[in-house]
């Protein structure tokens, strides 16, 4: 009998998808395989919980204190991952630290080294005197197994990757009792392997496909590959969201050129885009290979508000426990309770409802399982330490997809030795490709080379080789990249040796559009356009309300016409609409006081007057920040007073029309100098002047209302109508005032008509903040 070892179980799910009789094949994963060929003598595997215990007690010397790693389990429990993954490395690469080169580093490099050395020893101790076996000392334990492997009359690996030196040391073992046959492809970005094979003794060249009896050294057959990608269609997005569009767009298109669904694939470098991307499939196209994190279920979601709710009473926490238990203030006495005062399992136990998933049940019961074995450590924590550990635990499960479609979505790992016609990229970004490793933590790039170890750039050119492997095989790609202010795309793009890259050009909205188009929810219920007869004179217009107009009819419809009110959730947090409406009411009163003021000294005085009283210590906090910031505004107001201003109108409350329509507004400011007026807004936040460029699409005319209504009310000579910016003191006149005054008539002409068609904004950007979002059926932008 013959074995096939494989990199992936996907990998044996195509093969068997092949055979068509009953006789299949044996195969299994390369993991397996390894597990399988070897066993240690008096020794069973160390678990996950008992291994960071284990390594805990192995650093009880004095000598660790010099690493500045936290001995607290929770602590400890972080840095452990660290600390395992730099010993395995070493291990499978079977260096030893003493060999490492402590030369051209850090004064106290050598002494760190020295310490992980017996933290190791340590550790490697307990691990003998507990008859524990681990992946650190596996390569000098291990023996094989022989009954095993001599089952088969020969083993074919399909190595897709790259082998460490305990691996490639394992295989020439095993092939001294088994015959071993390697399949393996070659190419620029192999030169790792291509070295190990030639000191083995087996010369390979790049861009070959190549049959290996391993046990022999003999090449059997080889192949030439292809040394270049055809064609490469890739686009720049300035959102993650877009990418979503862009997914569809191009699935779309592969699907017109004759590419089955089961042929493509969408490869995501960055696992939070297939959060993303789930969300969107409303049509249940794809499916995904690696399943969802435990975090999206109901359970994890029940945990972690009862936590939250622990770990802060706010309004926010509370409507989220809220929403899973309606007697939530019975949670109120764990707040304070140590661990050992809580009947844990019974607790927990209390998250599970009766309707619940049985997979996410079956997850969770196991994880409070084996959360025994570390609660002894947690003796003298809070209980709610112990709950945010066991929701750490959690999130680490995964959920299968059990309802896919037949798009495959996966990470780049798992493409191994797959082939897809149709290939689509995401999040082709520097951040993300090459992804960086945790494995350089310890030691840099020129102790790495000396010592033998894999490098960053050894890691990179494993990364373009699958990349390269799977554009080579595909007849479709397209890659997409988000391109901002902060993330840029890869330089990879330009390494993989593509004769053809062709740049998509993709307007932002149409591929966001794409994404309210396919969604089922509100479907039926939003309508597209509202025609109502409705006569604008009866109203009276701000310029806040005027501006949502013109931005959005349908918002406009929500808020003025159906008169639907934004429900408030009641805010722990100061917000910035807070601290202006404190700061016009301090400015306000000011000018109660006077008119104008002669000295600095005299006006920071009374505006210290109007900030004091304030209770609340956060709102207390921002207050007194604002109070450095107008230092800038009383310097200019004095010398503003000094040139002839004086304070004349606040807070003023006009009526007027254009075009016969009724409009209003609330001046914040009237200053006057020799019989002329001069119209002030306030502004705590950004301001954002008109320009040529964006007069056409210009839709807040704010001081414009107040220009008209200030003329229309005897303001006859008005001089300067402008916004004071109070971050900086400095005084901003409007920009092209007559040509906005011009194009706001204009804007008013829209009225006219009898009916009129209260639409969705076209701009998606309007949706965002706006609080009618869901019943527009946008949510999810």
């Amino acid at each position: 009998m013959e074995l096939f070892v494989y990199p992936t179980h996907r990998n044996i799910r195509e093969v068997y998808q092949e055979y068509c009789d009953d006789i299949l094949p044996k195969c299994i994963t390369m993991d397996e395989f390894e597990k399988r060929s070897v066993f240690v003598e008096d020794r069973s595997y160390i678990d996950e919980d008992k291994r960071v215990l284990l390594l805990k007690r192995a650093t009880e010397f004095s000598k660790f204190d010099a690493l500045n790693i936290p001995r607290d389990y929770l602590s400890f429990l972080k840095s452990s991952k660290f600390l395992f993954t730099f010993f395995e490395e070493l291990s499978l690469e079977q260096v030893g630290i003493d060999s490492i080169d402590k030369q051209d580093t850090y004064a106290e490099y050598a002494t760190h080294l020295n310490i992980l050395e017996i933290l190791l020893k340590n550790y490697i101790k307990l691990l003998k005197e507990n008859s524990f076996c681990d992946k650190i000392i596996l390569p000098k334990l291990y023996r094989l197994n022989r009954e095993f492997l001599q089952r088969f009359s020969n083993i074919t690996l399909y190595l897709d990757g790259y082998l460490n030196s305990f691996e490639f040391e394992l295989l020439q073992n095993i092939s001294k009792y088994t015959p071993l046959t390697i399949n393996y492809q070659t190419n620029e970005f192999t030169d790792k392997m291509v070295e190990r094979f030639k000191k083995f003794g087996i010369n390979l060249e790049i861009y070959k496909d190549y049959t290996i009896d391993f046990t022999n050294k003999k090449i059997i057959d080889q192949k030439n590959l292809s040394k270049s990608i055809k064609k490469v269609e890739y686009g720049f997005v300035g959102s993650k969201i877009a990418q979503v569009g862009f997914v569809k767009k191009k699935v779309y298109d592969f699907l017109k050129k004759g590419v089955k669904p089961e042929e493509i694939a969408v490869i995501t470098p960055d696992e939070e885009f297939v959060a993303l991307l789930e969300k969107f499939d409303k049509e249940n196209i794809f499916n995904f290979a690696a399943g969802f994190p435990y975090k999206k279920s109901v359970i994890y979601q029940r945990v972690k508000a009862v936590y939250s709710f622990l770990e802060e009473k706010s309004y926010e926490n509370i409507y989220r426990v809220k929403r899973f238990f309606k007697e939530y203030e019975k949670f109120d006495e764990y707040r304070y309770k140590k661990f050992d005062e809580v009947e844990f399992d019974s607790f927990m136990m209390e998250m599970i409802f009766e309707n619940d998933n049985e997979d996410e049940v079956l997850i969770y019961k196991n994880e409070l399982f084996k959360f025994k074995r570390v609660a002894g450590e947690l003796k003298n924590r809070s209980f709610k330490e112990a709950l945010y550990l066991f929701l750490e635990r959690l999130k680490e499960n995964r959920l299968d997809d059990k309802n896919g479609g037949k798009i495959t979505v996966m990470g780049l790992l798992e493409t191994r030795l797959a082939k897809f016609d149709g290939v689509i990229v995401v999040d082709f970004n520097e951040e993300n490709v090459p992804k960086k490793s945790s494995k350089d933590l310890f030691l840099n790039s020129s102790i790495r080379k000396k010592s033998g170890l894999p490098t960053p750039k050894d890691r990179e050119n494993l990364q373009k080789n699958y990349y390269y492997k799977l554009f080579l095989n595909a007849k479709e790609i397209a890659l997409s990249a988000v391109q901002n202010e902060s993330e840029k795309p890869s330089y990879f793009l330009d390494e993989l040796n593509i004769n053809s890259l062709v740049k998509s050009e993709f307007d932002e909205n149409f591929l966001k559009s794409i994404l309210i188009s396919k969604r089922d929810t509100h479907k039926d219920s939003v309508e597209k356009d509202i025609y109502l007869e409705y006569d604008f004179k009866n109203f009276t217009f701000s310029s806040t309300s005027f501006k949502i107009f013109l931005e959005c009819k349908r918002r406009f419809y929500y808020q003025y016409i159906k008169k639907i009110k934004e429900y408030a959730i009641p805010q722990d947090e100061v917000n910035e609409k807070e601290i202006g409406e404190k700061i016009h009411f301090v400015l306000e009163n000011l000018f109660k006081i006077s008119n104008s003021f002669s000295k600095e000294e005299e006006m920071l005085k009374e505006i210290d007057k109007l900030l004091s009283g304030e209770k609340n210590p956060l709102m207390k906090f921002k207050l007194d920040i604002w109070r450095e910031r107008l230092k800038s505004f009383v310097k200019n107001e004095i010398k503003r007073f000094d040139e002839g201003y004086r304070f004349y109108k606040g807070e003023l409350k006009l009526f007027g029309n254009v075009n016969g329509y009724k409009i209003r507004g609330t001046i914040d400011r009237i200053d006057i100098k020799a019989k002329e007026f001069i119209l002030l807004d306030y502004k705590t936040g950004k301001i954002n002047l008109t320009t040529l460029k964006s007069l056409q699409n210009a839709v807040d005319f704010q001081m414009e209302f107040y220009y008209l209504l200030a003329k229309q009310n005897g303001f006859d000579d008005i001089g300067e109508v402008a916004f004071y910016d109070l971050n900086s003191g400095k005084i901003l006149a409007e920009t092209l005032l007559e040509d906005k005054l011009s194009l706001l008539k204009e804007r008013f002409l829209l009225l006219d008509k009898k009916e009129h068609n209260f639409e969705m904004s076209e701009d998606l950007k309007s949706c965002k903040y706006c609080p009618y979002i869901m019943l527009c059926g946008r949510d999810e932008i």
